[in-house]
C-alpha cells in the first residue's frame, strides 16, 4: 500500500496500492484525493519526467568559477580554460550543460570575453548547452542560439519585461525559452541577484506559466554553493503550485541530494543543476546521471522506491487539466 486516505472518521482506506510494476489507483474524489491525480498524471507522461543533471560552468572574466550565494566577492577559480571543464563533463556522460555568463548577470566588464568561451564550449562538445545571464533583448537572444546555444535562460527580463519574454516565447517557443527564478526567502532576485523586491516566487512562477512558459530553473540563493543540501520538498511544492517543470539549483552537496530530487520528480522536478560539489569532488557526476535515470524514464524500479505523502481531507481531483489541485 502506497498511499491511504482518511475521510475524517477515524479510518484510513487505501488509495493507492502495487505489486511489483503494477500500480492499482482507487479513482474516487473523495477517496483517492490529489496524490491519485498525480500519479496517474505520472504514469501517463513518465518520460516528461526523466530527470536530467546538468553540470554548471559560471563564466567570470573568461574563467570558470563557483560563487558562494551568488556573492562577487566569493569566488574560487577552477579552471581558466572552460572549455576543458565542458570537455570534462560529458566525458562522464552528461546530456546537458548549464552555463551562465556571470559578468553579464551582475552588468560587470567581462561579459563579451564569456561570451567567447560560451562559442568555444559550444563548438567542442556534442551535447545541448542551456545559457542565461544577462540576457535582456531579443538580440542578444538571438545571438545565444547563434552561437550554438540551445536553450536560453531569462531571469532579470522575465520578471521586469516580460514583453521581452512573451516576443522570445513567440519567436522560439518554450522548449528553447526558459526561465530562471532565482529566490531568496520565497522572494525573487533580479539582476544577478543583487536585488530582491517583494515578489513572491510562487506568484510570479504562476504568471509566467499563464503566458505560456513551461520549464524554470529555480535557485535557492540561500543554499547556492554551499553544500548546505538541497530543499527537495520545497523543489516539489513550487513545480506543483506553479505548474512548471522545475530544474532544482542550489545547495547540492552528494549524491543523495539528487535521489532525494528524484523521488519527487513525478510532481514536475524535471532536473538538477549541480556546480560546487561536483568542482569539489563531493558528487561524482557519472553516479548523479544514474540515480537521476534509476529506473525506466524517470520511473523507479519498483514502487516501494517511490515514497507517497499521505493526504487527508477531501480534495476534488482534476486530471482533465493536467495538473493536481
Amino acid at each position: 500500500m502506497l498511499a491511504t486516505t482518511n475521510h475524517g472518521h477515524g479510518i484510513e482506506f487505501p488509495s493507492v496500492v502495487a505489486r511489483g510494476n503494477v500500480w492499482s489507483v482507487q479513482w474516487h474524489p473523495e477517496k483517492s484525493q490529489a496524490v491519485c491525480a498525480c500519479v496517474a498524471r505520472f504514469c501517463k507522461d513518465r518520460e516528461k519526467y526523466k530527470m536530467i543533471v546538468y553540470p554548471a560552468i559560471d563564466l567570470r572574466g573568461g574563467r570558470c568559477v563557483r560563487l558562494c550565494q551568488g556573492n562577487p566577492d566569493a569566488e574560487t577559480v577552477y579552471y581558466d580554460a572552460p572549455v576543458v571543464a565542458a570537455r570534462r563533463w560529458v566525458e562522464a556522460g552528461a546530456a546537458w550543460l548549464h552555463v551562465v555568463n556571470l559578468d553579464g548577470a551582475l552588468g560587470d566588464g567581462g561579459a563579451a570575453l564569456n561570451l567567447e568561451r560560451l562559442s568555444d564550449i559550444c563548438a567542442a562538445v556534442d551535447v545541448p548547452v542551456q545559457f542565461g545571464g544577462g540576457l535582456r533583448s531579443i538580440d542578444h537572444i538571438a545571438r545565444a542560439f547563434d552561437m550554438g546555444v540551445a536553450r536560453v535562460l531569462l531571469a532579470t527580463v522575465a520578471v521586469c519585461e516580460p514583453v521581452t519574454l512573451v516576443a522570445a516565447l513567440r519567436r522560439y517557443g518554450p522548449q528553447r525559452v526558459a526561465v530562471s527564478l532565482d529566490l531568496r526567502d520565497g522572494r525573487v532576485a533580479t539582476h544577478g541577484w543583487t536585488q530582491v523586491g517583494n515578489l513572491d516566487g510562487v506568484e510570479v512562477g504562476r504568471r509566467l506559466a499563464r503566458i505560456g512558459v513551461t520549464t524554470a530553473v529555480y535557485t535557492n540563493i540561500g543554499r547556492d554553493g554551499m553544500l548546505l543540501g538541497v530543499d527537495a520538498n520545497g523543489v516539489a511544492q513550487f513545480a506543483h503550485k506553479t505548474g512548471l517543470q522545475v530544474i532544482a539549483a542550489g545547495g547540492v552537496a552528494s549524491a543523495g541530494d539528487v535521489r532525494a530530487l528524484r523521488e519527487v520528480a513525478w510532481r514536475g522536478v524535471v532536473g538538477v543543476i549541480v556546480g560546487r560539489a561536483l568542482y569539489v569532488g563531493a558528487v561524482d557526476l557519472t553516479e548523479a546521471i544514474r540515480l537521476a535515470s534509476n529506473g525506466v524514464g524517470g520511473v523507479p524500479a519498483s514502487p516501494a522506491d517511490y515514497p507517497l505523502p499521505r493526504y487527508s481531507g477531501r480534495v476534488q481531483c482534476n486530471l482533465s487539466a493536467g495538473k493536481a489541485p
